[in-house]
């Protein structure tokens, strides 16, 4: 995978720009940041999916892994308004994430309210995914945004997968 990696898989350079603006802004390169990404939305309800976390579940690993680690910051990638609203009520002094779409309902690819809107869900998750490749450690439910990012990960990340089956 590495040699196909570097032959055929090239990401943007406006992308890698992005990524390493956003860790400059943020005072974020010698920083050890827990990336974590929780899928809601259609994790909750659509057949084929694993199950998502539950809050307790993410209060309980986030606060573990904060006590053992030591983590200067958390980066958090989801597309789900409630789980942002318990880590902004949580973690407010490590929070980091980025604005895009979110909702509380599997509406993503149904209610269009910007321009380009698709184009726009993809760009948001190649961004997150570049971040989140650039963490320490990633605590995560199984989704093809956390394979991206171990996938582009530079560095030996430890990952904590949450799994409550399907």
């Amino acid at each position: 995978f590495k040699e196909l990696k570097q032959k055929e898989i090239m990401i943007k350079q406006k992308y890698i720009d992005f990524v390493n603006e956003y860790f400059l802004t943020n005072n974020l390169n010698d920083q050890n940041i827990l990336g974590i990404h929780f899928r809601g939305t259609s994790y909750k309800t659509s057949r084929g999916h694993i199950f998502p976390a539950t809050i307790k579940q993410m209060k309980y690993y986030v606060d573990k892994l904060l006590a053992e680690e030591k983590f200067d910051k958390i980066f958090l990638c989801t597309e789900e308004n409630r789980y942002l609203n318990f880590f902004k009520e949580n973690y407010p002094e490590k929070l980091l994430y980025l604005e895009t779409f979110r909702s509380d309902k599997n509406d993503a690819f149904k209610i269009y309210k910007r321009n380009t809107h698709r184009f726009l869900l993809g760009e948001e998750s190649v961004k997150e995914a570049l971040i989140l490749s650039k963490c320490s450690s990633l605590l995560f439910v199984r989704s093809n945004i956390i394979n991206a990012a171990n996938f582009f990960s530079n560095k030996k990340q430890n990952l904590y997968e949450i799994f409550n089956g399907f």
